[in-house]
């Protein structure tokens, strides 16, 4: 089942941006309509998906990330960024779509990440004979 997934790193800090507020709109008729509102756990993950289901379904989105809460809360003077607005496009309905969030108080950077996708191998042993791997990455998935 294709899903949306977050997640936001503070890069000032080199950790996982816990308590961060995110609002998930999808463009109707160029009006933004809100979906769901979810906050990052500890991990700087949601704890379920943003998207998924029959909610998934392709179209233009906006994910509005608000970190001066979160810069607030972590006592981080940010006057430059109050809030983040990443617009995307989900043009497959049956790809997962991952939109981390790298931030700080001054920049932020985000991507669609891509996902690997994993089988058990035949053997359970390399060529040298250790087994170091309990499954081996054959192909990466957009």
């Amino acid at each position: 089942m294709a899903k949306l997934t977050t997640h936001v790193l503070d890069t000032s800090t080199g950790t996982p941006a816990n308590g961060v507020k995110i609002n998930l709109y999808r463009k109707e008729d160029q009006n933004p309509v809100l979906i769901k509102t979810a906050q990052t756990n500890s991990d700087g993950r949601c704890d379920e998906a943003l998207l998924s289901g029959k909610d998934f379904i392709v179209g233009c989105y906006e994910l509005e990330f608000v970190v001066d809460q979160y810069f607030k809360a972590n006592r981080v003077d940010c006057p430059f960024l109050r809030d983040v607005v990443v617009r995307f496009y989900i043009t497959e309905g049956n790809e997962n779509y991952h939109v981390p969030l790298l931030i700080s108080p001054f920049s932020y950077s985000t991507y669609r990440a891509v996902s690997a996708l994993f089988i058990k191998p035949k053997h359970n042993t390399n060529r040298t004979g250790c087994n170091k791997s309990k499954y081996h990455c054959i192909a990466m998935a957009a």
